[in-house]
Order: structure tokens, then C-alpha cells, then sequence
């Protein structure tokens, strides 16, 4: 069964078994009922992994029976957002 993996941002995504090792958008082809767990890691500094989209949902490991074609995609954001924060003080009498 096919696979394709899509990236949102700078990552990778690496398979538990032979099969997957993507910094970009792949597409592999898998035998039928074959269960594979998708793992996805920012690229060190530069960006983490929030969470997946498609086939699978959230930020744990991403395993999938491929019993049809799949199709996910790694979702990748900056390591830290700048927040900027303003205060006002009042005077209490």
C-alpha cells in the first residue's frame, strides 16, 4: 500500500522498521496490512515537531496500519515565539 508523507516546515520523519527516512515530502510502497510507526524531530535549534495532520492526529508516535493507501503530514514550528508582553501601572490611593 502506498504511503506519502508531507512536511509543514523543516523536519524529519524516520519509520520504526526500514522503510522511511524523509526530510521532505516522500512516497513509499508497503505490503498490504503492514504496520508501520512514523516517528517526526525538528531540526535541532531551528524548529520542533507540534503534531500531526491526515491519517494521523496528535504528537505521539504515529502508527498506522497501511490496509489502504495513508497519507500524513509532520507539522514543524519554530523552536520559540517572541511574545512581548506590556504592563500598566495604576496609582492606588
Amino acid at each position: 500500500q502506498h504511503l506519502s508523507i508531507g512536511f509543514s516546515g523543516a523536519g524529519s520523519v524516520t519509520s520504526d522498521v526500514p522503510g522511511v527516512a524523509c526530510t521532505t515530502t516522500c512516497d513509499t510502497v508497503w505490503d498490504g496490512g503492514s504496520l508501520v510507526g512514523l516517528t517526526a524531530n525538528g531540526v535541532t535549534g531551528q524548529s520542533r515537531f507540534i503534531g500531526w495532520r491526515g491519517s494521523c492526529k496528535g504528537r505521539l508516535m504515529c502508527v498506522l496500519t497501511l490496509d489502504e493507501a495513508r497519507a500524513v503530514t509532520a507539522v514543524f514550528g519554530p523552536v520559540t515565539i517572541n511574545v512581548r508582553v506590556t504592563t500598566r501601572h495604576r496609582s492606588i490611593s
